[in-house]
């Protein structure tokens, strides 16, 4: 699989990349078996703010996004 991310927000942009950088070139089956805890490491839900909550949004939304195209795929 090959994945290409983008966002408005630069730290959102860095937790997208890091999707990428992780799961680029990565099988199909292996994207699925991808879970939002083995992530959790990345801490990418830090903070109560708003602006924190929106940036884990795009971070499960994207992962979301992977793992679909990875289903169509398979």
């Amino acid at each position: 699989m090959r994945f290409r991310a983008d966002s408005d927000s630069e730290i959102s942009k860095g937790f997208c990349w890091c999707l990428v950088w992780i799961l680029d070139g990565a099988k199909p089956e292996e994207v699925l078996m991808v879970e939002r805890e083995d992530l959790a490491d990345v801490n990418v839900g830090l903070g109560m703010s708003l602006k924190a909550h929106s940036r884990t949004n795009t971070w499960h939304n994207v992962l979301f996004t992977m793992q679909t195209a990875a289903k169509d795929l398979l």
